[in-house]
C-alpha cells in the first residue's frame, strides 16, 4: 500500500512539473524550396478528347521485312 502511495505522489509531482513548463519559443521557418514560376504553378485542365485520340489512334504502318527462312 505504501508503494502505491509513493507512486501516486510521484505521478502527481511529475504532472505538476509538466504543467508548469514555459511555452516553447516559436521559430519562423524559411522555405527551402524556391517559388515555382507562374507558368508551372498554374494548373491546366487536361484535354481528355485529345488524349483519347492519341491513345486510340492506330500506330503508323511500318515497313517490315519477311522473316528469313
Amino acid at each position: 500500500m505504501q508503494k502505491l502511495n509513493v507512486t501516486v505522489l510521484m505521478l502527481a509531482c511529475v504532472a505538476a512539473l509538466c504543467s508548469c513548463q514555459s511555452p516553447l519559443p516559436v521559430v519562423a521557418v524559411q522555405p527551402q524550396i524556391p517559388q515555382l514560376p507562374m507558368e508551372i504553378a498554374t494548373k491546366r485542365e487536361p484535354n481528355l478528347t485529345q488524349r483519347l485520340r492519341q491513345l486510340l489512334a492506330p500506330l503508323p504502318a511500318t515497313a517490315t521485312t519477311p522473316p528469313a527462312s
